[in-house]
């Protein structure tokens, strides 16, 4: 997905009526393939009701996202605002990095105490084989992914419908990529708001209702 993204990037710009942004959506593509494995990672630790790991990460990915995104946001913006942004997006790339390598020497600290939980006397050769583990993890990943998938896409048409038709009515590219971010960035936020709470109860509680 990251590739595609690469290779999608000037397109997906040129159909949102904003090619400038096509700086933007090269600087987050990287994202996509550390965060598959940070999210892997982070789930792994949640089954096993353990949210310190995620907590951690968590904290350690918005410091990165805060100080390296303002940062390179603030270098990069006397070129452009579109540099500007991709700076800021350039910064989350490198949260997810900090916050994958943390969870990595998490689990390395608790690899022997993970793998001594594990009885081999309920295992079998079928149990070990990879194609067979794989079969059973997409049977899972797939639905659930596509689930997820869900909001972004929406997001994704949101942002191509209202900047494409507020261009439509006469206003310039630039004023409608500022209505659209204030619709996201500050809009949205309020709307969302009583989200954070369920969300956060829902990663503590799903782990714990699925063993029971």
């Amino acid at each position: 997905m990251t590739a595609v993204m690469l290779l999608l990037s000037g397109p997906i710009s040129n159909a949102v009526m904003q090619e400038k942004s096509i700086y933007s959506l090269l600087a987050i593509s990287p994202a996509l393939f550390f965060v598959s494995i940070l999210s892997a990672y982070r789930g792994y630790f949640q089954g096993m009701q353990m949210m310190g790991p995620t907590a951690i990460t968590q904290v350690i990915e918005q410091v990165f996202k805060l100080v390296m995104g303002l940062s390179l946001a603030y270098a990069w913006l006397p070129m452009g605002v579109e540099y500007g942004a991709a700076g800021a997006l350039v910064g989350v790339v490198i949260s997810e990095v900090a916050a994958l390598i943390v969870i990595m020497l998490i689990y390395g600290g608790n690899r022997k105490a993970i793998m001594s939980r594990v009885d081999p006397k309920h295992l079998t050769k079928r149990d070990l084989h990879f194609k067979f583990n794989v079969t059973k993890l997409l049977k899972i990943a797939v639905p659930v992914t596509l689930g997820a998938c869900i909001m972004p896409i929406v997001v994704a048409i949101d942002s191509g419908v209202v900047s494409t038709n507020l261009q439509y009515i006469g206003y310039s590219a630039e004023q409608a990529a500022s209505m659209y971010g204030t619709l996201t960035g500050v809009v949205n936020t309020l709307v969302n708001m009583p989200a954070v709470l369920s969300s956060a109860l829902a990663m503590s509680l799903v782990p714990a209702i699925s063993e029971a």
